[in-house]
């Protein structure tokens, strides 16, 4: 119990009815061994190998292993922890993301960083869906309709196109993001949000997870004077957001008030609502008071992804790792895996 073991070799043996617990093995071998109902349960196995080796009615909870162990049972891979990475050194878009978010006022709006047909692509899948929502389709042609079928949201994007893979990971902000939110963020929320002509805005508020613990007209309780930020947001325009169809308005360096905006808000003239071109990128700080207003146009569609960054310790709002097909998730050479937390550790429930 408690043993470390390191460059052993157990050959032709017999082990039977004994206890191994919390002990370490590190470069050992069992060749041609025999073990019986005995308890291994807590053991970290290191560069460990089983070799013609029969295990029966043996003990293995919470064991581990690493990677290069070779254990003919399922048993979890320890998460080997590296050397925390220094704060990434940033440059041009970088810089100016994290001094906005941070410093500045809040927001900031990137143009042209995906190319027209990139978007083109988007729309007409997203469009397609909508066009092929039933309740939307037979309540368009009636005036008096209710504002929710002017509206559709649409997840699981990472599934339906590797274009989508793109918008959530757009290569500046993901580098600001990490002396932001720290090495380690995940994505949270991913999702098309689909406005039609008629669709309703929204009230000032704030973003997740800060808005789960503050009323409106009331101060978050905790500072974020020293960069300490919770979530950031990145919208990603599919059509034109303008003023006719109800773009998104900021009240600049109210992030910095590190509060919630009181309920009659809406109306303050300091407000100020953005035109985005399709291919721009709108990038926000997650205390920054913002909405989107109401879309009065009579054709206009107004489509947007939404996609939050958040520090790693906190819930996300989706579990996209869980609806991720895998071959989706292993597809991806830059920040996907890291992004749907796939290597990370949360917390569980215990039944």
């Amino acid at each position: 119990w408690c043993t470390s073991f390191r460059n052993v070799k157990f050959i032709n043996c017999k082990i039977n009815d004994s206890i191994f617990s919390d002990a370490i093995f590190d470069k050992v071998s069992f060749e041609k061994c025999l073990i019986n109902n005995s308890n291994f349960t807590h053991v970290q196995f290191y560069r460990t190998t089983f070799l013609q080796t029969k295990l029966n009615k043996n003990n293995f909870r919470d064991a581990k292993k690493d990677r290069v162990s070779k254990i003919n049972i399922k048993i979890p891979t320890l998460a080997i922890k590296k050397n925390p990475k220094k704060n990434p050194h940033l440059t041009g878009d970088e810089k100016k993301i994290f001094y906005e978010l941070t410093k500045g006022k809040g927001y900031i709006h990137l143009k042209n960083v995906f190319s027209k047909k990139k978007i083109e692509k988007a729309y007409k899948i997203l469009n397609k869906i909508v066009n092929g929502d039933k309740k939307i389709q037979s309540q368009q042609k009636k005036f008096s309709r209710d504002k929710k079928y002017n509206q559709k949201w649409i997840f699981n994007l990472l599934n339906k196109n590797k274009i989508f893979s793109e918008f959530i990971q757009p290569k500046s902000p993901m580098t600001a993001f990490k002396k932001i939110l720290g090495n380690n963020f995940i994505c949270g929320f991913y999702g098309a949000n689909c406005l039609l002509p008629g669709s309703r805005g929204q009230i000032p508020h704030i973003d997740y997870p800060y808005y789960r613990f503050v009323a409106p007209g009331s101060k978050v309780p905790f500072t974020s004077k020293k960069n300490f930020i919770l979530s950031c947001q990145i919208l990603i325009p599919i059509t034109k957001f303008d003023k006719e169809n109800g773009s998104t308005s900021f009240l600049p360096y109210s992030h910095k008030f590190n509060k919630y905006p009181e309920k009659n808000t809406k109306n303050s003239s300091k407000f100020i609502q953005l035109d985005i071109n399709p291919g721009s990128v709108l990038i926000f700080n997650g205390l920054i008071w913002h909405h989107a207003s109401n879309n009065f146009s009579s054709t206009k569609k107004r489509y947007g992804i939404i996609s939050q960054y958040i520090r790693e310790f906190i819930t996300p709002q989706l579990d996209l790792k869980k609806i991720t097909n895998k071959k989706v998730i292993n597809s991806d050479k830059k920040y996907l895996k890291q992004l749907l937390g796939v290597n990370l550790e949360f917390p569980s429930i215990r039944k």
